[in-house]
């Protein structure tokens, strides 16, 4: 994924700033993307999972990300239909 390869640059180089707070403010974007590139999206719905891995994502913005980004929509004869994960 692109984004978390940017990610991971801008870490890095916030990290050779040597600003502990600046780092910090990365913590939630970091963790964003580590839940759109989690394989099992149902441990964010799992508080404690979710208060280990994910603290700093908000608990109402995170599953409307994982609504948009694991389900994704489809258009099928001019209507969206939407797509469930039913593993």
């Amino acid at each position: 994924m692109a984004l978390a390869k940017d990610v991971q640059y801008l870490t890095e180089f916030v990290d050779t700033l040597g600003n502990p707070i600046l780092r910090e403010n990365l913590d939630e974007l970091q963790q964003t993307v580590m839940l759109m590139q989690a394989e099992n999206s149902d441990e964010f719905y799992d508080v404690s999972t979710r208060n280990k891995k994910y603290g700093r994502v908000d608990a109402l913005n995170g599953p409307a990300l994982l609504e948009k980004y694991v389900f994704p929509s489809f258009r099928v004869f001019g209507r969206w239909k939407y797509v469930a994960n039913l593993d």
